[in-house]
């Protein structure tokens, strides 16, 4: 389950959420409300010290395309592409 903050106002037919609403929603999802509504919503606990990044960085290889999909949207990073090159741009976007 991926957890999300809403940032703002979401509604469609189906879901309505407010600002500031925490909500858990599974990985597939996750990716559909961000890329419908972008900026919207934000990947809760991607934020971390500086000091501790190193430590806190995943290993993105091990990671499902779905999974690495939610970690780009949530960076404002295209999602488009193969696994390599979503890899790829996660990666450079951490140096």
């Amino acid at each position: 389950m991926t957890k999300l903050l809403v940032i703002s106002e979401y509604i469609n037919r189906m879901e309505r959420y407010q600002k500031g609403d925490e909500i858990e929603v599974d990985p597939l999802h996750a990716e559909f409300l961000m890329n419908d509504a972008p900026g919207c919503f934000k990947v809760k606990g991607l934020e971390a010290p500086p000091a501790h990044k190193a430590i806190l960085t995943p290993d993105y290889k091990k990671m499902t395309v779905p999974q690495l999909k939610i970690e780009l949207a949530a960076r404002g990073l295209p999602q488009v592409g193969k696994k390599a090159e979503l890899v790829k741009r996660l990666e450079d976007y951490e140096k």
